[in-house]
């Protein structure tokens, strides 16, 4: 993540010039890209389902005809309990890293 801050009135903290906790900034989070086997997978995961979706649409068209909520159960059905379970685990940090964020910097716009 990355906090970044209009340089209006920073204050001198611990020997470097930052703004403090209650200043008004915006906070990036990046997920970074693939970098080992288990994060391959949890793309396919992810990406896998979609690219049957969209081989289905053009097909017969789906979006519109069935509701969202559908898609997501057939989805959800569709990968297995392993790669359920990695993704999961990665939503999982996210969401602890986008509370702590939270938590430390209030006033704080967060773009994920």
């Amino acid at each position: 993540a990355a906090r970044i801050c209009e340089s209006v009135s920073p204050q001198l903290n611990s020997g470097q010039l930052m703004p403090t906790s209650e200043a008004e900034c915006t906070v990036v989070i990046a997920v970074r890209g693939t970098s080992n086997q288990m994060e391959v997978l949890t793309d396919l995961g992810f990406y896998a389902a979609v690219a049957v979706l969209h081989f289905f649409d053009k097909v017969s068209p789906l979006y519109g005809t069935i509701p969202v909520h559908v898609l997501g159960v057939i989805l959800s059905n569709g990968r297995s309990s392993f790669l359920k379970s990695i993704q999961a685990k990665m939503m999982e940090h996210v969401e602890v890293t986008v509370k702590l964020l939270q938590h430390n910097y209030p006033k704080d716009t967060l773009v994920l």
